[in-house]
């Protein structure tokens, strides 16, 4: 009989091996930069004015109307500055944002952007959340 011991190890890749991977090859200055398959959310809708009753019921009806089509959503309706509020969406990666503030309603429009390349739009408030998937369409 061989008194020598034996060790085992465990080479396989897991869900924490490759979350670790797509962190350390996608991100930037400002954080992750997710792909949409990965992305704990597709599109994240940021209220960048939260006194500003229009645009709150503007923000709220997106995230509903895309929650309904499927798209994996979040929305940001923190107490807390727009600037705070979209350095944290950089920071977590979501693949597509959307700002709904006072100044975008006023003007009858929604900010986009594309966090892969930076890419920033406008879409028309009526036509809002099929902006918002044809974008989620062309992101990585």
């Amino acid at each position: 009989m061989d008194p020598r011991l034996f060790r085992m190890g465990s080479y396989g890749i897991g869900i924490s091996r490759i979350v670790a991977a797509v962190v350390e090859q996608r991100h930037d200055e400002q954080g992750i930069v997710w792909p949409k398959a990965l992305a704990p959310f597709e599109v994240c809708v940021v209220i960048a004015t939260r006194d500003h009753e229009g645009a709150v019921a503007e923000a709220e009806r997106i995230y509903r109307e895309l929650a309904e089509r499927g798209v994996e959503v979040a929305i940001d309706d923190r107490e807390e500055t727009a600037g705070v509020k979209f350095a944290d969406a950089d920071l977590v990666g979501y693949p597509v944002q959307v700002v709904v503030g006072k100044r975008g309603i006023e003007g009858d429009t929604i900010d986009l952007k594309l966090r892969a390349s930076g890419q920033r739009s406008q879409a028309p408030l009526a036509g809002a959340t099929q902006a918002v998937v044809d974008l989620l369409g062309s992101a990585p």
